[in-house]
This record gives C-alpha cells, sequence and structure tokens, in this order.
C-alpha cells in the first residue's frame, strides 16, 4: 500500500468514525425525547425509561403502571413539561392529566345475560350448586353487575356474590339432600343397621350449620360435617 492510499483510507476512517458517532449521539438525544418517571412510596419521582416519542413513552407508562401499581408521569425532556397520568393497575391502562378513566357501564339486558352466565356457572359447579340457590346467585349477580365497570369478568362477579355468600342464597333443602346422599354411598357399608338415621342426622346438623355460617369454601363445609357425624354417632358402637 503506498503512501497516499494510506491516507486516503485513514481520512476515511476518522470521517466514517465521526459519523457514527453522530448518528450514536442523535439515537440517544431521540431516545431521550420523553421520559417515565413513576413515583415512589416516599413520594420521589424515579426515572425509569426514556422514549424518542411520546406515543412510546406512554406505552412503558403502562407497562409500569402494570408493575408498580404507582402514580406515573411522562417528560418531555426538551421542555421539562410534565404530563400526569392515571394509572389504573388492574389492566395497566393509563389516562391523561391524572384522572380517571370514564367508567363503562353494562345496560339492563346486557347486566341480564351476563347473570345468566353466572347462573350456569353456579349450576356447572356440584359443591356450588349443591350449597346454593343459583336463581339467588344470578339475582346478586345482576344487582352487581348494574353497579360494576363493563370490563369485569364472570368469575370476578360469582366470586363477589359468594365470598361471603348472602344467606338467602343458601339452600338448606340442597345441602341437606347433598349430604345426606354422599353420606349414605360412603357409610352404608360401615353402619347399614343405622346408616339412614345416622346420616339424616348428619345432613341435617350440617346443613344447619352452614345455614348459619354460610362462608363457601369446601374445607369449612367439611369441618361442619366431621362435627356433625361425631355429634350423630361417628366413633360409637352401633346396636
Amino acid at each position: 500500500m503506498n503512501k497516499k492510499h494510506f491516507l486516503l483510507g485513514a481520512a476515511c476512517l476518522l470521517i466514517c468514525s465521526a459519523a457514527s458517532a453522530q448518528e450514536a449521539k442523535q439515537k440517544t438525544a431521540m431516545d431521550a425525547g420523553w421520559e417515565v418517571q413513576v413515583q415512589q412510596k416516599n413520594g420521589s419521582w424515579r426515572s425509569s425509561y426514556k422514549r424518542s416519542t411520546q406515543e412510546r413513552a406512554r406505552y412503558f407508562a403502562g407497562i409500569e403502571c402494570l408493575r408498580w401499581k404507582s402514580p406515573i408521569k411522562i417528560v418531555d425532556t426538551a421542555s421539562g413539561k410534565e404530563h400526569a397520568l392515571y394509572c389504573d393497575p388492574r389492566v395497566g391502562k393509563i389516562t391523561d392529566d391524572g384522572k380517571p378513566a370514564p367508567v363503562v357501564l353494562l345496560t339492563e339486558p346486557e347486566a341480564s345475560q351476563r347473570a345468566k352466565d353466572v347462573k350456569a356457572k353456579c349450576q356447572s359447579n356440584a359443591f356450588m350448586s349443591a350449597m346454593l340457590d343459583c336463581d339467588c346467585i344470578e339475582k346478586n349477580a345482576k344487582a352487581e353487575l348494574l353497579q360494576s365497570e363493563a370490563r369485569v369478568g364472570l368469575d370476578a362477579i360469582l366470586k363477589k356474590v359468594t365470598h361471603p355468600v348472602s344467606k338467602e342464597c343458601v339452600s338448606r333443602t340442597n345441602a341437606y339432600a347433598w349430604t345426606r346422599n354422599s353420606c349414605v354411598s360412603v357409610m352404608k357399608s360401615h353402619r347399614p343397621q343405622d346408616v339412614e338415621e345416622f346420616c339424616s342426622c348428619t345432613a341435617d346438623a350440617t346443613a344447619s350449620g352452614f345455614v348459619k355460617d354460610p362462608t363457601f369454601n369446601l374445607a369449612h363445609y367439611e369441618r361442619l360435617r366431621n362435627a356433625a357425624m361425631k355429634q350423630c354417632g361417628l366413633g360409637r358402637k352401633v346396636g
């Protein structure tokens, strides 16, 4: 390589390096155009993401909203102007001006249809349909749906109307029948002499206990049933 070619190569290298540095500088400036800030527990603001556009900053603000469930703002680094955002941590949805998004409610026909779907879930659950009145659950679900946001899911509504469950929705008849039938199927080979009497006693005591304290979970029901079985003679000799 002669001296002329060497000098040309060196000059090209310097020019290319300068251009790359300039591009990197411009890219950094673009990336820093908008900054996402998250409020910490002590009230101070922490910088998280830096993005080139307001749209990208808002997108990452939504991510931070879901992650930290804290107030969010985006800052135009060129002007220093701050844009407060409202963070709804349930869905990561953000709105401007620090105000919640308008709540969208269901219409009466929509609430009625969803309440029927909640009833169907109640009926398809063996334990739930055995202990509760699913028509009553439908009625309470509709009342709840009419005052809930349209985006609320059926499972959330079902949980809300069964934890805790209203005493009016407890079916003593269903609870008695379900407990008695399951008792007979298990105990008929263990105490055939008095299985009908024993299981009727167990079912009556269990159903009464559940009506008095309708905490809707299987563990609670089993505690009531076990106590009823002991009360009705489980462990005592028959005959």
